[in-house]
Order: structure tokens, then C-alpha cells, then sequence
């Protein structure tokens, strides 16, 4: 049998199956790429390795989508603690000033008090 002729049977086989078949679509949308790969020789994989295949590097995506995930995870963890050790810090620069403020407002309340009373 030729090329030619297992083109021709996958083909009618695709139309016999029909568009509201499983395989139908499924046939018809391969032969363009059978057709390449015959014309150039080349004898593809099996289905069952293409699959093998296909689910290794879904997993393998899965993997690395899960690490990249996690490095955010940390990432923002990281910047979340820093912001609130920062957050502290202002907080308590703040508190200091107020309490330096405050006394020196009551100082010199202080001081006008005295010199009223003088």
C-alpha cells in the first residue's frame, strides 16, 4: 500500500465516521500532519508514547508552577514581615517623639506655671 493510499483510507475513514462521531474530528484534524510526516518520511510516535510524553510535561509544568508558587508564598511572607518590623519601627519612633512632645509641652507648662507664681 502506498503513502498515498493509507492517506486516502485515514480520510475516509474521517468522513465515514462523521463530524458527530468521537474519532471523526479527531482523524480529520490529524491528517494535514500526516500527510507532512509522510511526505517527509518521518514515522511519528505512538499515541501511547506521545501521551506518556504529553503527561510528563504537564507535570512536569505542574512542578514548576507549584515551586514558582511557593517562592511567591515566601516572597510575599518575607515582605509582609518586613513591612510590619518596619510598620514597628516607625510606630515606636512615632511613640518617642510624642513622649518627647508631650514633656516638653508639660515642661514649659511647668516653667509658665513657675513664673506666673513668681
Amino acid at each position: 500500500m502506498t503513502k498515498l493510499e493509507e492517506l486516502s483510507h485515514v480520510a475516509e475513514l474521517a468522513q465515514r465516521l462523521g463530524p458527530d462521531s468521537y474519532l471523526g474530528p479527531w482523524l480529520a484534524d490529524c491528517l494535514p500532519m500526516l500527510r507532512d510526516w509522510m511526505a517527509g518520511d518521518f514515522i511519528p510516535d505512538g499515541p501511547l508514547k506521545m501521551h506518556s510524553q504529553a503527561a510528563m510535561a504537564r507535570n512536569n509544568a505542574i512542578g514548576e508552577a507549584s515551586e514558582i508558587l511557593e517562592q511567591a508564598r515566601k516572597d510575599d511572607f518575607d515582605r509582609r514581615e518586613l513591612s510590619r518590623k518596619q510598620a514597628a519601627a516607625i510606630l515606636a519612633n512615632a511613640q518617642k517623639e510624642a513622649d518627647r512632645i508631650r514633656e516638653t509641652a508639660w515642661s514649659a507648662l511647668r516653667q509658665a506655671t513657675k513664673a506666673l507664681e513668681a
